[in-house]
């Protein structure tokens, strides 16, 4: 449930920084873009480079082929043999738009073997963005951070801080209403899961009924990145990408003593995501 009145400085100002990071550098397009319908490097060609061509034409110089890269801005405008990558406002011109239309498996990019195969979507995608110029970025976490003013909406009566602003604009572009406001005890559900990833106890979901003050709900959120329980929740995404187990799970599945380091992840996990450096910001040094 909502708060009927829930200003920014009540909702945590970690949690306010988690979430900002998500809607402001994912997927939510910048007022400027929505407004002039411009494909956005970080958001619509990064992603389609990352996922089809960094494989073969990416950071891993045991994989490279050919000798060019892609994931670097000198490599994506370089002219070989009197063929340009990419000419900003120019896809006839650009050799990655000649390749990426091709339909001879010798010329075509990504090729056959590769099991990847763009979408006619990601195509235009990255037609028009030629078209617009090809502008280069950064990903948004490696730069400055600068203030964002939430786009217009139309139902403003709904919004109650900056962040529903911006989840707003997105939801009107979709042509999406907003959800029903949840109540006190799926509040907390979904809090706790999605933090610790454990349920609230019956104790917690009391206290929370029975907190009838506006910050009632960024206690329960500071309470919740306080607990060891968030660090674990962190850690799991690391161990299981490392395969974590304590046993070798072939073979005879002989036992292996991998609770110290697992232990230490956990600890670290918890330490380090409390104060995650946002972008353009620097880490804190290990105390």
């Amino acid at each position: 449930m909502r708060q009927k009145t829930l200003p920014l400085r009540c909702l945590g100002k970690r949690l306010l920084r988690l979430m900002a990071a998500a809607v402001l550098g994912w997927r939510l397009v910048s007022p400027a873009s929505q407004a002039a319908g411009r494909v956005d490097f970080n958001r619509d060609i990064l992603p389609i480079l990352s996922d089809n061509c960094f494989h073969c034409h990416g950071p891993d110089e045991k994989a490279r082929k050919g000798k060019f890269r892609l994931d670097t801005k000198e490599g994506a405008f370089r002219t070989k043999d009197g063929k340009t990558v990419i000419v900003p406002g120019k896809r006839n011109e650009s050799e990655l738009y000649r390749r990426i239309t091709q339909t001879d498996p010798d010329e075509m990019m990504p090729p056959p073997e590769s099991n990847r195969k763009l979408t006619p979507s990601q195509i235009e995608l990255l037609s028009v963005w030629i078209d617009q110029g090809a502008t280069w970025g950064q990903h948004w976490a490696f730069l400055p951070r600068k203030k964002t003013e939430p786009p217009p909406v139309k139902t403003s009566g709904w919004v109650r801080n900056g962040i529903d602003q911006f989840i707003l604009a997105r939801l009107e572009q979709e042509n999406l209403q907003p959800s029903r406001e949840a109540d006190k005890a799926r509040l907390i559900r979904r809090a706790s899961l999605d933090i610790t990833g454990l349920p609230p106890t019956m104790a917690e979901s009391d206290a929370f009924a029975a907190d009838a003050t506006p910050e009632a709900f960024a206690k329960v959120v500071d309470r919740l990145l306080d607990s060891p329980r968030y660090g674990e929740r962190m850690a799991s995404d690391w161990l299981d990408l490392a395969r974590y187990a304590d046993t070798h799970g072939f073979q005879m599945d002989r036992y292996r003593p991998m609770w110290p380091p697992g232990s230490s992840a956990l600890r670290l996990a918890h330490r380090r995501q409390r104060r995650r450096p946002r972008s353009g910001q620097a880490a804190a040094p290990d105390s």
